[in-house]
């Protein structure tokens, strides 16, 4: 998976996990409540404007690795579990899924072990993320 910023006329709309950049115009449109990129441009009967930055690489084994540490801050490190647990209860979160789609999700019981819980119920949950500082940090 990659993660890429998505643009409009050099407005950033926002910043998706995908395969590619194509997939993440579509989610981008999907989350503006389109079926992807083209039916947008075909419903508006404009070019979307839409751009695609690859930002940051992310490895298949990326999902299975947050999950492992998630699971492991209890016994490991309690340092490193406190804070990932202050992190997940105090500041806004959200839930990346492999699509690329990004949800809010501040009303979901929350801490490492319940995150871990949640990716290997969900195999669409790539990971969580959260706000501290104005800037969205993975929760491992």
């Amino acid at each position: 998976m990659k993660k890429y910023q998505v643009w409009s006329y050099g407005t950033l709309i926002g910043t998706y996990v995908a395969d590619d950049a194509q997939a993440a115009r579509d989610a981008c449109a999907i989350a503006a409540g389109y079926k992807n990129e083209a039916d947008m441009e075909e419903r508006q009967g404009s070019r979307s404007g839409y751009t695609a930055d690859l930002i940051e690489w992310i490895p298949e084994s990326e999902r299975e690795e947050i999950i492992k540490s998630l699971t492991l801050y209890g016994s490991s490190d309690r340092a490193d579990y406190e804070r990932i647990c202050d992190r997940l209860q105090q500041c806004n979160v959200r839930l990346v899924r492999v699509n690329g789609a990004v949800e809010s999700c501040n009303d979901r019981p929350r801490g490492p072990h319940r995150a871990a819980e949640l990716m290997t119920a969900d195999p669409s949950i790539a990971q969580f993320e959260y706000d501290f500082n104005g800037v969205w940090h993975v929760a491992r």
